[in-house]
């Protein structure tokens, strides 16, 4: 009979959690539903074809501009500087044949610009850049990229949001109500089908979806949160939908998409989907970084980002720790396995968040940072950050870093090996930003002024002609660039991709 009690018990506690999952679910679907009526016809958005957006991109991502952003972020407000301003973009997504466009034009001056092509379908997906009127860089994306690229882009708006949400209802939950901001918002959640959570966060009494959000872990912010907010909503064929988009990382703004116009069930461009025409490939990173010897105890481990490591008598000395914990640790061990027994002195060449991506791993480890003025403040915010969703070695074990700001020129010499550190800002790029010259190799290493998607077409930017100014007024005696971002390439390629931008200058410039 105890048993037969138990049993019964047991089977009553299960219905009764099955009963709050069920009454979560239920409740979020009601929200859900009120949603996609908010923005049209439920019929419409489930016969919905396609949807083209022509808009203007204020971009200014916190952690690629000229200088660290502080302040207080508003809603609305960007930081003040910023990168490219009102960038003129489309995009197209096609709900119909789940294939997606979308191009922007990225302009330093009108007559010197590049168009971007981010373009899939189920069958494949690819990147193409083309300055002005030069030959077109051109990568596939792997097939393992293809979903979560799509999914990223459909994530993007309202309609594809809800659409997922719909087609994944055994997902849905219930996060209750929230007042923020004096608005009363009710909240639900759903996974996608890469497994990303999604909370979605509706106007209680217009029940217009107002804000997106995802949990992440960041390198430099720690636990954090990254968000879409949706406003400005006009009438658009059957439905209502956002005419501003702003996206942020920690609740600081770093987009904003200002709709110009959009067009339901467009047709798309019969060339959208199409590879170029003679396209020039742009070389592909080494899936797993590996290690190539330069010359007189400096190597070169090249991958995803390409870094420098130096020999000398009593230590090796690394430039960067970039991207993540994952990727700089990989770059340790091959610095071990190639100097073994010898401690480890880091160069951040500057602040950039992706560049800066593993530097907790060094400091957990003990290794010393030279790094610029800049650098030192947004590795010191990373150093204080709360990382508990995914503890990393510096959150399992923690110390305090030792930085030191390198200054206009530094130079490192044990009579051994000889390293020359110059600072090249201001560029465009960034305000402070290290370099590291090899006089006895005629080296160059250059974080970001300078990327090299292949030696067979090299255009250099803005960032490019401020080099060549840097490498002249330094009286640098340079025959070979390593560019952290694509393949090592000759002084010779510098000058053919400066002469192809004044190919295009203004003629008062």
């Amino acid at each position: 009979m105890r048993h037969l009690l138990a049993g019964l018990c047991l089977i009553a506690a299960s219905a009764a959690h099955a009963g709050l999952a069920l009454d979560s679910q239920a409740e979020a679907m009601r929200v859900l539903r009120l949603g996609v009526q908010a923005l049209g016809p439920e019929t419409a958005m489930q016969g919905l074809k396609s949807v083209r957006r022509d808009y203007l991109e204020d971009w200014v991502d916190i952690g690629q501009g000229a200088r660290p952003w502080s302040g207080t972020p508003a809603n609305d407000t960007l930081p003040a500087h910023s990168g490219f301003d009102d960038s003129v973009a489309v995009s197209f997504l096609d709900y119909a044949a789940n294939r997606y466009y979308e191009s922007i034009r990225y302009a330093d001056a009108p007559d010197d610009y590049a168009l971007v092509v981010e373009a899939g379908t189920p069958a494949h997906a690819f990147q193409s850049i083309t300055y002005v009127r030069e030959r077109t860089f051109f990568s596939e994306h792997a097939a393992g990229q293809r979903e979560s690229e799509r999914l990223r882009r459909f994530r993007r708006f309202p309609e594809g949001l809800l659409r997922m949400a719909l087609d994944r209802p055994e997902t849905l939950v219930s996060l209750g109500t929230i007042d923020e901001g004096g608005a009363r918002l009710e909240a639900i959640a759903f996974s996608d089908l890469a497994g990303t959570l999604t909370r979605l966060y509706f106007d209680a009494l217009t029940h217009r979806l107002v804000r997106s959000e995802t949990l992440r872990t960041h390198g430099i912010y720690g636990d954090t949160t990254g968000d879409v907010v949706y406003s400005d909503y006009r009438a658009t064929g059957p439905f209502m939908l956002p005419y501003s988009v702003v996206t942020r990382v920690g609740g600081v703004p770093v987009a904003r998409l200002v709709i110009r116009s959009i067009e339901i069930d467009a047709a798309p461009q019969p060339e959208w989907f199409k590879p170029p025409d003679r396209p020039v490939d742009i070389d592909a990173s080494p899936d797993v970084p590996a290690v190539e010897l330069l010359g007189s105890g400096v190597h070169l481990i090249r991958g995803a980002y390409n870094l420098v490591f130096a020999e000398f008598r009593d230590h090796v000395l690394l430039v960067e720790a970039p991207v993540d914990e994952a990727y700089t640790r990989a770059c340790l061990e091959l610095v071990a396995k190639t100097v073994p027994g010898k401690p480890v002195r880091l160069v951040s060449t500057h602040f950039h968040f992706d560049h800066l991506g593993g530097v907790r791993t060094a400091v957990a480890r003990g290794i010393p940072i030279l790094t610029t003025a800049d650098a030192k403040r947004v590795i010191e915010q990373s150093i204080a950050s709360v990382q508990v969703m995914k503890p990393d070695e510096l959150a399992r074990s923690p110390r305090l870093p030792t930085i030191e700001v390198a200054g206009s020129k530094t130079v490192l010499d044990d009579g051994s090996q000889r390293v020359e550190l110059y600072d090249f800002g201001p560029t465009p790029h960034a305000a402070e930003l290290l370099v590291a010259y090899f006089p006895a190799q005629k080296l160059l290493h250059v974080a970001d002024i300078f990327d090299v998607l292949t030696p067979e077409l090299v255009i250099a930017g803005v960032d490019g002609v401020v080099m060549a100014e840097r490498i002249r007024s330094f009286g640098l005696d340079v025959e070979r660039i390593v560019p952290m971002h694509g393949a090592p390439v000759t002084i010779e390629h510098l000058r053919r991709g400066l002469a192809i931008r004044r190919k295009y200058e203004e003629p008062s410039r």
